[in-house]
């Protein structure tokens, strides 16, 4: 029977609704919107409207702290995910002790636009 379906959907033109419902319902219907939102985002429009405020925000934390040690964690777990991980305590124990912690994600499980680090910065 999916494979029935899949094919009319091919022939019918109607695939691309047809890979929306599929995903929608492997994936729920608020990450799936959470995960339309970022690729809207990562879009060339957006993504310059983004870089001048990111880059102004970045600035502004830069400025209000510098007198603190900066570390750049480029790590390969995302942080909104459901179980911490290793890299996730360090970051925040080393924001506690005064550093400016800035934490990269590759964004496979939580879409975060912009710069996610902050997070752990407010945090010390």
């Amino acid at each position: 029977m999916k494979k029935f379906l899949y094919k009319v959907a091919v022939k019918t033109h109607l695939i691309y609704p047809y890979r929306v419902i599929k995903n929608v319902k492997k994936r729920g219907l608020k990450d799936s919107f959470r995960y339309l939102f970022y690729k809207i985002s990562i879009s060339k429009p957006i993504i310059k409207i983004r870089n001048n405020y990111v880059n102004l925000e970045l600035d502004k934390i830069l400025d209000r702290n510098k007198d603190l040690p900066v570390i750049l964690s480029l790590s390969f777990i995302d942080w909104n995910v459901p179980l911490y991980q290793r890299p996730q305590h360090i970051a925040i124990q080393l924001a506690k002790q005064g550093f400016l912690y800035f934490y990269n994600t590759r964004n496979y499980y939580d879409f975060i636009d912009g710069y996610p680090w902050e997070r752990v910065y407010c945090m010390g």
